[in-house]
Order: structure tokens, then C-alpha cells, then sequence
């Protein structure tokens, strides 16, 4: 008789000093349906199902795979999960007959209920993990059981509907028809368990309300249709080939002669709402088999027949028949028969695209690499390698062989003959950056110096040749390349020697080529060797970039980090001004006035910013003349500005790429204004202004007195011959005090 449990009153919860229910769930029967959501305690996140061989997840947003039902299993359950037909078997895994699941308040939390595969719940039951992510194993304890705490959330049924679906693959075109039951429950829909059982994705599904149908592109996990080789997993990696009716494997890589009893065709089949794929070799034209009988170690041996085995696919990569997985025959890593084992650290298939592979691979920067690979490669990307802590996405094959995806680096890169993204590169083991000092590569300890920042900017530009990346690195300053040199030793700027170094670096016209074997060292080769941009001593000055064959005192290999500009120093000229865009939030150092500008007409009101200027801002710096300030990252909080007209960018750029007319700050016979710019390039990390106006320069003050201008330099003034100056009562002065003036007919503050 089955058995229907109903809401319980739990005991007192004297860890949170109140009362709470505990709610177990009701059996379902096929003729009454129960649904559920459950929840956890720690997280607040739903259980959900990822695939019959993936480990469950937790999700905050419930979708259809967040819904469950339980059945009986004697006194205690079975565990279903809507999205798939399988019954629950383990945390990762779903199969047709499942396991017993006891479901029973916890021992140390009342209201709530631990869900395990044992009954005393000493182990395997379900855990938060504590990352709100996954679902693990653990046992409640006294001091440690809010992740194995969860409650059952009843929910309304989900709609129930009969639909057909015609699925077609995308590379081959063939298509797979059949029916399922998809449910609908909040406005999602569940895809057909064939696919997701598999691993499968569905590419721009349409729904047809009307006739209740489903029609799609398929992916499957593995290519299908098209020669791959296939190489056992783990520490094994032998390829399988046929020799004779056998199927063996091999570390031997093929030749010309035998590639084709190396090489397969995957097959799949749709039947009774599964996908089996049948595994054909192209020299016989034949089928992998599955034989019952023990072989050396494993419980079967693999040949090659007319008919073949049916297998089925098991996670992206395990081939499996009945409760067996195609491997290798034995632990060994020497040729051998293939074979299919219960549990075996082989049973981990890579399936790999044969025969040449092209590619088209397109960066963040815009430029795109094309190429081929000579052999085979992995069905998630083609053998790509120098370039190490990369990403792919957008990912495709067509025509079987052709692979495209967009590439992400985990540094900038600039585009090849177009637009420049600089950085700066700095060492891992001083953490100083580096700047070029007549032709050689300098690691410096002070701050950039804006006057001269594109000798500390470098550009990144990547090539791949035969999936193969490297790496180019150029001063934005002198246009010229990184290059290691194998002779060398020079140390430092005192002139001392160091001889541990290997080469020096230096720049040319040329450079050297870099590979990137970890997400933080520029590497390359030397003698056979592989060599890395390191300081050239263990001194904290300025030294020079040096080449190292191994790591220098244990710990200062070079690793390039891209961080942000924490500090930078700007010049201020003979005129006793300047002008600064910052990226980052800086404060205003001592002895100098930061303004922002308003413009009005052909004017510029000047507004002093207090003590921090903020992020993206251009402003008009104040300062003695021909002293140099240094401006640092600030974690104070920065006054709003606003209608600020000044512009800027960390780039050099191009005049012409900004809209409007340009203007920058000059000398003027006022002392100094805004006049129109007539350069090819603006620097970066400067200031100027972009407007509609056909007027050669742009005057500026401070206040609003309209006609009046307070930008002024005494000794800029009296150094112009050609400058009259008058008091207010006509008479001719010498040099201005404080006050209100008449120079040249146009009224000066002091």
C-alpha cells in the first residue's frame, strides 16, 4: 500500500527560538500529481537538475528544472525531477531505475528535512556546499547542519502536452523526428529528454501553439557525421584504430598509409525517445562491437563487425553500453585491445576533428586570424597554443573541418595597423613599470611621467601561424619592438653588471616574438631554451629588462600585470599651466589648483575642483612654473561635477577621429587660452576642447565677470614686447599688482 504523508507539526526549533512546520512531500501515483521546489536553508536557492550525469545546482530564479516529484519506495521514495525521465540515482547522476532516497527531518534542525541515499543519514545527504552553486554530500552534525537543511515548497502542476519535434543536425543537415511530453509551467517550456539527456543543445527553437509542435537546430556534444579520431581520456591517451576485425589503441600517431583505420564516423540514431550512436571505421566501413567476453582485464573486448554496437552517450565524452564504457583494456599505458569496463580512469573519451583544420578566430580588438592546423583537433577548438588563460566563444565548425570563434585574451591586445590599446607593463617582482631609455628596456620605481607617457605605454599585437600564438610588444613612444638578446649583462643605470642575467633587452625595429605559457609571463625561446623577461637584478632601482633561463633568485620572474595607473606625474610649463584627463579618481597634490570648464560663447569659466578630481574628468591645471607634481589614486570621495566642455582620452588619437573643432591650451598674448588645434594627433591623458565654433581661440576665466579674463603670468606678459598695459585710470604701467587691467584693450584680472 502506498503511503501519503501529510503537514507534521515539528518539535520546538530552539536554535532560532521559534516554532515551524516540517513538510514532507506527497507521494505521487500517476493518477494525482504533486510538484515541488526544494529549498535551502543556507542559500535560499532551489534544487535544480543540469543532466543525468552533471551534479545538481542551485538556482535563485526556479525554471522548470527546479521541479520535483516524489513516488514510493516501499515506506520511503523515489526521486524525479520533470526535466528528465530518468529517476534520481546520486547527486550526479540519473538513471532508468534510480535508488531508494529517505527523506526525514533533520536530527539537529527541526522544521527542516535531510534528503540521502541511507537511512541514518550518516552520509550522502544533500549539502549547499556552502557556494550556493552545486549540491554535494555531506552529514548533519550539532554544530554544522544548515547545509544539509532543506524544505519541500509545493508549487502548481505544470501543463502537460503532447508535442512532436523535428530536430535537424548542423553541420550534416539530418534531421530527427518523434514525439515527447513537454511541460509548461510559468511560461517555460522542458526540451525533449533525448537531447538533454545527452548533453545536446537546441539552437533557435520555434514552438507552434496551434499544432504543437517544436522544430530546432541540434548540437550534440561531440561531432557527428564527419571523420574524428577518437583518443582514450586520462593518463592514457592512446588513439583507438582498427587492425583486422580488432579494435586497439595506440599512443602512435598515424601516417599517411594508416590514417584511415585510425579514423571513425559517428553515427546517431533516434529511437523510442533516446539518441544511440553507432561509431563506423573508414577503412572497413565497419562498426565498433561490443563483445561480452573478459579480455585481459576489462569485461569485454571491442571489435569491428557489419552491424556494430548501439552506444550510448554518457556526460560529452563516455560511450556506454548497457552498464559498460568504452576504454582502453587495461591500466597500462602500452598498445593494447580496446575494451568496455564498468569504472575504469579510461572510460573518458576526447573526440577530435579529423583531417586539416581551418580556422577563423576574431579578437576584442578586431583582429581576425586565419590559418589551418595540421592533424587533428579537440571538437571545442582547434590545437592553439602560446597563449596561454585565452577563452573562446561564439564557437562553431562548419563543412566539418572549418572552426570559428571569437577569442578573448586575458591581456589587451591591440589591433594589427589599427587602433592602438595601450597599457602599462609592470614587474611581478617589484611591481615597477617598465619604460624605454634610449633603446633599452628600463624597469623604473617612480610613477609615469605624463610629459613623457608613451615611453611607459605599450601595445600588444598577437599573430597565430599554424594555431601556434605570439606576441609582439610595442613602445607606443618610439614605435620600436621588445627584443631579448642572448648577450649581455648590463645591470643597471649606475653601470654595475650583473652576470647572473642571460641577455639584456632592448628595442629594434623587429622584436621578438613572445609566447604566453601562464596568464603572467611573456615567455620565449633562446638556445632550445625557454627564456623569460625578468628584472636584471635583485636591486629595487632603475634596471634594466633582462633575459633569464631560469628563475632569477628563486622568485623575479617578469610577469607583466595590466593594472590600472595608480600614479602619474605632470610637467607644468613656463607659462604656469597645464592641462590633465585621469582615468582614475586622483587627489589635487599641494601647491597646485585643478579647474573644470564651462563654456559660454567663445569663452571658458573656470571652477576650482576640491581636493579630488574624479574619474573620466579633463581639467586645466595651476602651478609653479617648470616644477614637476605627482598625482595619486585617491579612495576619497569626489565632489559631482558638471557641464564640464573639457575632453580627453588615455590614447593618443587621431585630430580627425573627434567631432567639432579642436582646440588645446597655448600661449596667448593674454598669457594663455584655448586656440584652435592644427596637429595630426592628441595626446593622451591631455585636455582639450571639441565645439562647434569657427573662432581662433577660446579665452578663459575664472568667475563670470563677462569680457574679464583672470589666466594670468606676469612674466609671460612683460616678456611679450608687443604688450601695452594701463590701470583702470588710463595710466601705463610696468608690470600688473592685484587688481583690474587694460592689456593690449582687453581687461586682465591680477
Amino acid at each position: 500500500m502506498k503511503k501519503r504523508f501529510t503537514l507534521i507539526l515539528a518539535s520546538m526549533l530552539l536554535t532560532m527560538g521559534a516554532w515551524a512546520e516540517v513538510l514532507l512531500p506527497t507521494v505521487s501515483d500517476g493518477t494525482a500529481m504533486h510538484y515541488y521546489r526544494i529549498k535551502s536553508l543556507r542559500t535560499g536557492k532551489y534544487a535544480a537538475y543540469t543532466g543525468d550525469n552533471t551534479q545538481l545546482a542551485q538556482m535563485a530564479d526556479p525554471t522548470i528544472e527546479c521541479i520535483w516529484y516524489v513516488t514510493a519506495d516501499g515506506e520511503n521514495y523515489k526521486l524525479h525531477n520533470l526535466a528528465t525521465e530518468n529517476v534520481y540515482a546520486g547527486v550526479s547522476s540519473f538513471t532508468s531505475t534510480g535508488v531508494t532516497v529517505y527523506i526525514k527531518e533533520n536530527p539537529y534542525r527541526a522544521g527542516y528535512v535531510c534528503i540521502s541515499t541511507t537511512e541514518d543519514l550518516s552520509s550522502n545527504c544533500w549539502d549547499d556546499q556552502g557556494s550556493g552553486t552545486k549540491i554535494g554530500n555531506y552529514n548533519p552534525r550539532e554544530n554544522d547542519n544548515e547545509g544539509t537543511s532543506w524544505t519541500f515548497e509545493k508549487v502548481d502542476a505544470p501543463v502537460a502536452e503532447t508535442y512532436t519535434f523535428v530536430l535537424t543536425e548542423e553541420m550534416s543537415g539530418q534531421e530527427f523526428t518523434g514525439e515527447y511530453i513537454c511541460y509548461t509551467y510559468e511560461g517555460q517550456k522542458s526540451i525533449p529528454t533525448c537531447v538533454t539527456e545527452m548533453g545536446g543543445e537546441l539552437v533557435e527553437p520555434v514552438w507552434n501553439e496551434v499544432n504543437k509542435s517544436l522544430t530546432a537546430t541540434i548540437t550534440f556534444p561531440i561531432p557527428v557525421l564527419q571523420k574524428v579520431m577518437i583518443n582514450s581520456f586520462s593518463g592514457y591517451a592512446h588513439w583507438y584504430y582498427v587492425s583486422g576485425t580488432d579494435v586497439k589503441v595506440t599512443k602512435t600517431a598515424p601516417t599517411a598509409e594508416t590514417v584511415n583505420n585510425y579514423l571513425w564516423v559517428i553515427e546517431p540514431t533516434l529511437t523510442e525517445g533516446k539518441f544511440t550512436f553507432a561509431i563506423k571505421n573508414v577503412a572497413t566501413e565497419k562498426y565498433m562491437s561490443s563483445a561480452s567476453n573478459e579480455n585481459q582485464h576489462a569485461q569485454g573486448v571491442v571489435t569491428v563487425s557489419e552491424t556494430g554496437t548501439q552506444f550510448t552517450l554518457e556526460g560529452s565524452n563516455q560511450f556506454k553500453i548497457q552498464d559498460k564504457y568504452l576504454s582502453t583494456n587495461s591500466s597500462t599505458t602500452a598498445d593494447q585491445f580496446a575494451g568496455t569496463w564498468a569504472s575504469h580512469g579510461g572510460t573518458k573519451n576526447n573526440v577530435y576533428v579529423a583531417d586539416h583544420i581551418s580556422y577563423t578566430l576574431t579578437d576584442d580588438a578586431g583582429n581576425t586570424f586565419e590559418g589551418s592546423c595540421e592533424g587533428y583537433a579537440r571538437v571545442d577548438e582547434p590545437m592553439l597554443t602560446g597563449a596561454h588563460g585565452y577563452t573562446l566563444s561564439n564557437a562553431s565548425w562548419t563543412n566539418g573541418n572549418h572552426f570559428a570563434a571569437t577569442i578573448t585574451f586575458p591581456y589587451p591586445v591591440s589591433k594589427v595597423d589599427g587602433a592602438t590599446n595601450a597599457t602599462l607593463l609592470s614587474s611581478y617582482f617589484n611591481a615597477k613599470q617598465w619604460h624605454a631609455v634610449d633603446g633599452n628596456v628600463l624597469v623604473q620605481t617612480a610613477g609615469a611621467n605624463l610629459a613623457e607617457l608613451d615611453y611607459w605605454m605599450w601595445a600588444i599585437y598577437p599573430t597565430c601561424n599554424d594555431g601556434a600564438f605570439t606576441f609582439l610588444i610595442k613602445n607606443i613612444a618610439t614605435g620600436l619592438y621588445v627584443t631579448a638578446n642572448s648577450t649581455g649583462s648590463k645591470l643597471d643605470t649606475s653601470g654595475n653588471n650583473y652576470t647572473g642575467a642571460d641577455g639584456v633587452v632592448t628595442l629594434t625595429e623587429s622584436g621578438t616574438a613572445f609566447s604566453i605559457p601562464s596568464e603572467r609571463d611573456f615567455a620565449f625561446t633562446i638556445n632550445d631554451a625557454t627564456a623569460y623577461l625578468s628584472i636584471n637584478s635583485d636591486q629595487d632601482t632603475n634596471v634594466n629588462l633582462g633575459v633569464h633561463t631560469g628563475a632569477h633568485n628563486g622568485t623575479n620572474v617578469l610577469t607583466p600585470s595590466f593594472a590600472q595607473l595608480e600614479k602619474y606625474q605632470v610637467t607644468i610649463g613656463s607659462t604656469g599651466y597645464s592641462t590633465l584627463y585621469t582615468p582614475i579618481k586622483v587627489a589635487v597634490p599641494d601647491g597646485i589648483t585643478a579647474y573644470t570648464g564651462e563654456l559660454n560663447g567663445e569663452w571658458l569659466t573656470l571652477t576650482e575642483v576640491e581636493n579630488v578630481i574624479p574619474v573620466n574628468t579633463a581639467v586645466v591645471l595651476q602651478g609653479t612654473a617648470n616644477t614637476t607634481y605627482t598625482f595619486s589614486a585617491s579612495s576619497d570621495v569626489a565632489a559631482e561635477i558638471a557641464n564640464n566642455a573639457l575632453a580627453g582620452s588615455t590614447e593618443t588619437v587621431a585630430t580627425t577621429s573627434v567631432e567639432g573643432t579642436v582646440y588645446t591650451l597655448q600661449s596667448h598674448t593674454e598669457g594663455v587660452a584655448f586656440k584652435r588645434y592644427t596637429g595630426d594627433n592628441l595626446t593622451g591623458f591631455k585636455a582639450y576642447l571639441a565645439v562647434e565654433s569657427q573662432t581662433n581661440a577660446i579665452r578663459i576665466r575664472k568667475g563670470s565677470e563677462e569680457g574679464t579674463t583672470s589666466i594670468e603670468n606676469a612674466q609671460l606678459t612683460m616678456d611679450n614686447e608687443n604688450v601695452v598695459i594701463y590701470d583702470l585710470q588710463g595710466r601705463r604701467v610696468e608690470k600688473m599688482e592685484k587688481g583690474i587691467y587694460i592689456v593690449n584693450g582687453k581687461k586682465i584680472i591680477k
